[in-house]
């Protein structure tokens, strides 16, 4: 029996994802009333992406609600990763 499916974390491992991870969460707080600190990259490092759109709520102003920027912030990485990378 071959392999039936595989699963990887976008920590790095395989590509460097941080910087397109930083982009989209910059682009959706700027687009959706927030600020963005130079901080902010650092602190969201390493959370997953409900703790990052509470983070992105709660200390970076952003109007939306959690739930509405974390799904926007998916759709910007995929946007700016294009064939790179295939989000299931």
């Amino acid at each position: 029996m071959g392999i039936a499916a595989v699963i990887f974390d976008l920590d790095g491992v395989l590509i460097d994802s941080e910087g397109l991870w930083n982009t989209a969460r910059r682009d959706v707080a700027l687009n959706n009333g927030g600020r963005w600190s130079s901080d902010a990259q650092g602190e969201m490092m390493g959370m997953s992406s409900t703790e990052w759109s509470a983070y992105m709520h709660d200390e970076l102003a952003v109007v939306t609600t959690p739930s509405r920027h974390r799904v926007q912030g998916i759709a910007a990485a995929r946007t700016t990763a294009g064939a790179v990378v295939n989000f299931l």
